[in-house]
This record gives structure tokens, C-alpha cells and sequence, in this order.
């Protein structure tokens, strides 16, 4: 046996001391029961142990040649894995947010780095994959290359075979097969129990949901490809009015005056892909208005977009939607009260015979909202399960449609020389919105509404968000 070969035989005894190599029947994080589960959490506690592992990682690292300018560990159970190889052998180190900060630089990824800069990825545990798909893709989005991956335990289910499948190359220190294997011969496990995660191995193969490479494949894929997979009709009209004035532009007019509204139409509507409005702010609203915003629509081709945030039960809804539905091709609506509003909507949208659909709002732009992932999730469902009159989600992570190319991402809150204001909102700049939130149409209000000229302002946001979109093609 080599010296290293006797050191990794030495650390798995350790890791098996301290508890971290449980055997009893637990569930992992993709959701399937295991006898042996691996919980390297608790390493932290022991600093020598971490120095140990520091050194069999960077002796790794050496021997099979692994380079890059920087290291990053998979949130959270590898940070301070990858941070005690940092600290050790001097190699620079980067962190990965799980969401992008809502408040100062607002970074996804930590640390000084150049595009282009190749990043060796370290994990504790590798199942599916998944967790490393999510780190690769938010590496990816500011241009850092990853080519190799780095995990203690290689738990043999299908990961290595995802990550190989898609270009990387996953290295183990063990396998969950050569655990075993060590852990037998040193008298630690009986055979049973041997022959159990054999058997288990054989039965239990998964696959990483693979979101961040089907949002991989979402951000990189042109709107032309993406026409076929959209189930609203609304969907397709919206995409072939972006692909033909080359505009990805949503403008939102929140003015009170009908005056302002109908003139800021005429003036920006030939350069948008869709207007947003918010007809209960309109202190002079009417019928006419509404009919004139029509004939402008049809003239300019661009949609109407009513941001009215449905959220009732589905008899009041319905009742909102029928004053909104004959002006409106699109509304916003909160998924908060489940199907029954979007099945009022969909029934007076076939009662009317009008192409009619709904933006689901799964994120807000608004720091301190109350929107969890959970939520957002169950938002994802309700839109795939009401796919007819769901043209996307307004949100703010490309992650949310990884899996949905069918549907477009809509995400509030551009605008280029403000960070927020006083009431809560935040902005990002066109690029940051279209490449690394993943927006298909990003929505731009004050910046255009109140520039000193309204009508120069969305040229230069429109070049921007399309130059944008073209270069996250790439």
C-alpha cells in the first residue's frame, strides 16, 4: 500500500470514528432511503482532522494534476473544506451565494477573480450531481471556466455518469464501495451490512434533475428554438413581436393620468415588446383609454400587460378579470390562492374566444418580501399545470425555469444608474438581468418614464438588453 493509499485508509478510520459514516436507514437529499448515510458536517470540530484532509486533497490535486487559479467549495458542507486547502497550500478561493445578495455589490460569486480563470470545484458528497450543476452554472454566468471536480465520497448513484455526460470529470478521495471495503477489513462493519449498501448501490441509481443545465441549455438556447415548446398561444405571439422589432423590452407606465399614459404609449410603443400597466392607479381611467391602448397595440405590435396582481378567490377574481380581459391580453397574478383563480381566468378567456394568459409572479424585485423557495416552487407547478394560459413567471433567478423552456421569464426592477429607491425596490442593470438573472424580457419603468427624453432612454436600454441577450447565447 502507498503512502497515500495508507493515508486514505487512516482518514476514512477517523471519519468513521467521529461519526461521520452513519449506518441505519436515512433519507438523502434527492429523496430515496439509504443504509449508510455520510454527514461530514461535523469535521469542522475537529481542526486537526481538517488539517489531515487539507493535505490528502492538495496531495490529490498534485498526483493527478489537477490546475486552476482558484478552488470553490459546494455550499455549504465543502466551504470549510475548500477554505482549509485554501488557507494551507495558498491557493485562492472563491465563495458561491446560494441567491444573489440584495443589498451592497450584490455578487453570486465572492472573491477576486478574471473570465476566463479556471476554478476547481470541491464537494463533500456527490450523489446525483445537482448540487454541483447549481455551483458550475452561477461559475459559468461571470465566465469562469470549471473542468474538474473534487469530491471526498463518491456515493456511486449516477453522479460521476451526469457530470461525464456533460463535459466534466468528477474525481473521488473514496468511493462508497471502497468505504465499505476499508471499513470490513478493519473489523468496523459485520459483511451484512456490507452485502446491504451493495445492494443498495445495485437498486438505487439516480439522476441530478439536472435544472442548471437545462437552465444552461434556457439561457443559451435562441427564442426561435424555444417557439415549439411554448403551450400558450400568447407565448408564441410574444416572442415571434421580441424576435421581430429585436426587443426584449417591457416598459412600465405606472402614471395616474390617462394623458400621460396614452402619450408615453404612442411615443415608446414601437420599440416594445410588451407595455405593463396599472389601470387602478389611472385616476381617469375609461373605456376610451382602454380602447385607444388597443388600437395603439395593434398599430405598434407590442402586448398589454395589466400588473393587477390577482389574488382572491377564484368567484372575485373572475370578476376582476372580466373587466380587465376585453383590454388586456395579459394579467399578473399571485399563485397564493391556488387554481381556482387562473381556472376563472381560463374559462372567460374561452368564453370570450380572445387569445388571453397570465405572468404567475413566483419572485418580487421588493427587498423584506415574504416569497420562499417553497413558494416559488409551488408557483412553477401552478403555471405548468395551467400551461394554456400561462405564458411565464416573473422572477428573478434563471433557476426557477430550468426545466420550462415553454415559458418566459419576466424580471421587474432595470434600470442603469440607480441601485433602488426609498420605498423598497431594487435595480439591476439590463445586462445583469438578461445574462445572469436569466430574464427573457426585463422591465424598465422610471429609467424610461422619467428620463429627461423618454424616447432615447428605451432605444439605449433596448440596444443594451438586446446585446445582452445576444451575447448570453454565447
Amino acid at each position: 500500500m502507498s503512502p497515500s493509499q495508507e493515508k486514505l485508509k487512516q482518514l476514512c478510520l477517523e471519519l468513521f470514528e467521529i461519526d461521520a459514516l452513519k449506518f441505519g436507514d436515512f433519507v438523502t437529499k434527492v429523496g430515496i432511503k439509504t443504509p449508510v448515510y455520510l454527514d461530514l458536517r461535523g469535521i469542522i470540530s475537529y481542526p486537526k482532522l481538517m488539517d489531515v484532509l487539507a493535505s490528502v486533497i492538495n496531495n490529490y490535486f498534485t498526483e493527478h494534476k489537477i490546475t486552476g487559479q482558484s478552488i470553490c467549495g459546494v455550499p455549504y458542507t465543502a466551504l470549510p473544506i475548500a477554505t482549509a486547502v485554501s488557507i494551507k497550500y495558498d491557493i485562492p478561493m472563491l465563495i458561491r451565494r446560494k441567491d444573489v445578495k440584495t443589498y451592497g455589490t450584490k455578487k453570486l460569486i465572492e472573491g477576486i477573480y478574471q473570465k476566463g480563470d479556471k476554478c476547481i470545484i470541491v464537494e463533500d458528497v456527490v450523489t446525483s450531481g445537482s448540487s454541483i450543476l447549481e455551483t458550475i452554472t452561477d461559475l459559468k454566468s461571470v465566465g469562469i471556466v470549471v473542468t474538474d471536480i473534487l469530491t471526498i465520497v463518491d456515493r456511486e448513484q449516477g453522479g460521476r455518469q451526469t457530470l461525464k455526460d456533460l463535459g466534466y470529470t468528477l474525481h473521488s478521495l473514496y468511493t462508497l464501495t471502497s468505504i465499505m471495503s476499508i471499513l470490513f477489513e478493519a473489523n468496523k462493519v459485520k459483511q451484512d451490512v456490507v452485502e446491504s449498501v451493495r445492494n443498495y448501490l445495485t437498486d438505487n441509481q439516480v439522476q441530478a434533475k439536472c435544472n442548471n443545465a437545462q437552465e444552461d441549455s434556457r439561457l443559451s438556447s435562441p427564442l426561435e428554438s424555444r417557439l415549439s415548446q411554448a403551450k400558450c398561444p400568447l407565448t408564441t405571439d410574444l416572442i415571434n413581436i421580441i424576435l421581430k422589432k429585436k426587443s426584449n423590452v417591457c416598459i412600465a407606465l405606472d402614471v395616474t393620468s390617462s394623458k400621460e399614459l396614452l402619450s408615453l404609449a404612442k411615443q415608446l410603443g414601437p420599440h416594445i415588446a410588451l407595455l405593463k400597466t396599472h389601470s387602478d392607479a389611472v385616476t381617469d381611467w375609461s373605456e376610451d383609454v382602454a380602447n385607444e391602448l388597443v388600437r395603439l397595440s395593434k398599430e405598434m405590435e407590442f402586448l398589454i400587460l395589466e400588473d393587477r396582481k390577482l389574488a382572491d378567490i377564484g368567484a372575485t377574481v373572475g370578476h376582476q378579470f372580466s373587466l380587465i380581459a376585453p383590454w388586456a391580453h395579459l394579467v399578473t397574478v399571485h399563485s397564493i390562492a391556488g387554481p381556482g383563480p387562473l381556472q376563472e381566468i381560463a374559462r372567460i378567456a374561452e368564453q370570450r374566444g380572445e387569445k388571453r394568459g397570465v405572468f404567475l409572479i413566483a419572485e418580487l424585485s421588493c427587498a423584506g418580501n415574504l416569497i420562499d423557495e417553497k413558494y416559488t416552487q409551488a408557483t412553477l407547478n401552478l403555471a405548468q399545470s395551467f400551461a394554456s394560459i400561462t405564458v411565464g413567471l416573473v422572477c428573478q433567478s434563471p433557476s426557477v425555469l430550468s426545466s420550462s423552456s415553454g415559458l418566459l421569464q419576466l424580471t421587474p426592477g432595470i434600470h442603469l444608474s440607480q441601485a433602488g429607491d426609498n420605498k423598497g425596490q431594487q435595480y439591476n442593470s439590463p445586462n445583469e438581468v438578461i445574462t445572469l438573472r436569466g430574464a427573457d424580457i426585463g422591465v424598465i419603468g422610471r429609467g424610461v418614464t422619467q428620463a429627461p427624453d423618454p424616447l432615447a432612454a428605451v432605444k439605449e436600454y433596448k440596444r443594451l438588453m438586446w446585446e445582452a441577450y445576444e451575447q448570453r447565447l454565447k
